[in-house]
């Protein structure tokens, strides 16, 4: 991700990337901002959940 992220076109105004990894019993979200240009984010998703928060919460991701 890392690497993808950083040889993006300069011409892009923002990058973002995003892991989103399986709830294993602990929880996280992290931001990482190389500059004002390139972001990762890596989080955990409970896919045990009601589809509803499920959803709700990938809207946001995507959102954002």
């Amino acid at each position: 991700m890392f690497a993808y992220l950083q040889h993006q076109q300069q011409e892009l105004e923002k990058v973002r990337g995003v892991l989103i990894y399986l709830y294993n019993g602990h929880e996280f979200q992290e931001d990482y901002r190389w500059d004002d240009r390139r972001t990762m984010e890596i989080m955990t998703i409970d896919l045990r959940g009601k589809w509803d928060k499920i959803k709700e919460t990938l809207i946001q991701l995507l959102a954002c």
